[in-house]
């Protein structure tokens, strides 16, 4: 849902900077700059949350390993 919230800001700013990049008649690069930067902005950010994302995951499943594991070693001793 973060990420959909993320989406849909990075795509108003953009959209908008567009528009003003298309409207300048002099000087349109710095419109076309933030546009396509608050699209960097939104890959970069989108990447680093994917890969805590994952790492927290497999943290998890080692934890619960590790706790089957010590659980299973407990009760061997019928």
């Amino acid at each position: 849902m973060k990420t959909f919230a993320h989406l849909i800001f990075t795509c108003f700013v953009s959209f908008f900077a567009f528009c003003g990049a298309l409207s300048m008649k002099d000087n349109p690069w710095p419109g076309f700059a933030v546009a396509f930067g608050i699209w960097g902005i939104f890959l970069w950010r989108y990447n680093v949350r994917t890969k805590r994302e994952a790492q927290r995951r497999q943290m998890e499943e080692f934890i619960f390993r590790e706790y089957m594991r010590s659980r299973t070693h407990g009760n061997r001793n019928f």
